[in-house]
């Protein structure tokens, strides 16, 4: 039987740890974030070509080590650890580059858990350490009834054409929840691209703290704005 755990370790948020415990014919899932039980999730999986996959991964990252000489002051730190039969090797490496093993490990542990674990405390977290491994675009669209964007985590000037051009596209439904209960700031050189949401009929804001003073500051009327904790 094998366990497989990787740590992260991000500069600016709280750590966690994936780890895989193989069973007979199943496989343990379980995610904690920072070292407290409320934010922990526990999962049996059945097994699948995907779970052999990352241990397949996880056993040449940690025999295959990648020799890294950067001199990195902030970023994420990772530990990739495998024990089976008794015998325990481990692999410590940061920002992980595009090519290698240990991003491929990554993004395969990052598959298996947001398909695992639906919890809103877990999906807030996942959201704001993955643009430590990937140049993602912090904006999702959900099919739902109305139509759902989130923003999450930091706009940044590189994402105004992105932002630019997703505002554009929804600008035609009736009906629109902006969710940014996960958001943590802008510039406001950006307050520009949401300004043609004010020409939707029915607009719903979700908004934390941070949100919701940028809303503000955008003239946005109060009463489009739910503030949810």
């Amino acid at each position: 039987m094998t366990t497989i755990r990787l740590e992260i370790f991000p500069s600016f948020n709280p750590c966690c740890y994936f780890q895989l415990e193989e069973q007979q014919s199943s496989y343990n899932l379980t995610v904690l974030i920072s070292s407290s039980d409320k934010n922990k999730w526990e999962v049996k999986l059945n097994n699948s070509n995907e779970h052999t996959t990352i241990e397949t991964i996880s056993k040449k990252v940690v025999t295959d080590k990648i020799k890294d000489d950067r001199i990195i002051l902030d970023g994420i730190g990772l530990k990739c650890t495998v024990v089976e039969n008794g015998k325990t090797h481990q692999h410590e490496f940061s920002n992980p580059e595009f090519g290698t093993d240990e991003l491929t490990l990554v993004n395969y542990f990052f598959d298996l858990v947001q398909k695992s674990i639906k919890h809103p405390s877990f999906i807030n977290y996942i959201e704001l350490i993955e643009g430590y491994f990937v140049n993602t675009f912090p904006v999702k669209i959900f099919e739902e009834n109305p139509l759902r964007l989130r923003i999450y985590g930091f706009l940044s000037i590189n994402n105004k054409e992105s932002l630019t051009s997703i505002i554009d596209k929804i600008l035609e439904q009736d009906e629109l929840t902006i969710d940014m209960t996960n958001f943590i700031g802008m510039g406001t050189i950006l307050y520009e691209c949401f300004q043609p949401l004010s020409k939707i009929p029915k607009l719903t804001f979700l908004a934390n703290e941070s949100a919701l003073i940028h809303l503000e500051a955008m003239g946005f009327d109060k009463n489009l704005i739910l503030l949810v904790a």
